[in-house]
């Protein structure tokens, strides 16, 4: 498996090389280097940060699913509680995909 990113779940950021010992995309959990053989997932819907998979404490299967919507957008438990936001939706300009999901919430 890989990295989240752009769509949810999939290929995460690729770690350039850093003459500081700070890590590059530090995990917004355990602050841990998030490294692009890793599976792991960008808080799109806010803060922008990495999550590993396993800090999150996504399954594989959720993760997977992720990594296959490309109009899924993840948003981490420190935003879901402090911005009243949802964990998972689609792109608004996706067109009538949200539209429908939009519509189903409502």
């Amino acid at each position: 498996m890989a990295k989240a990113s752009g769509t949810g779940a999939h290929r995460g950021p690729s770690s350039a090389p850093s003459s500081s010992s700070e890590p590059v995309y530090p995990c917004g959990f355990c602050l841990g280097e998030v490294h692009d053989d890793q599976d792991a997932i960008l808080c799109e819907a806010s803060c922008q940060k990495w999550f590993h998979r396993e800090c999150t404490g996504m399954t594989e299967t959720a993760y997977g699913l992720l990594t296959r919507e490309t109009s899924a957008v993840w948003a981490c438990d420190f935003c879901l509680k402090s911005k009243e936001i949802q964990s998972v939706y689609l792109r608004e300009n996706l067109g009538q995909a949200a539209v429908a999901a939009t519509a189903a919430e409502g």
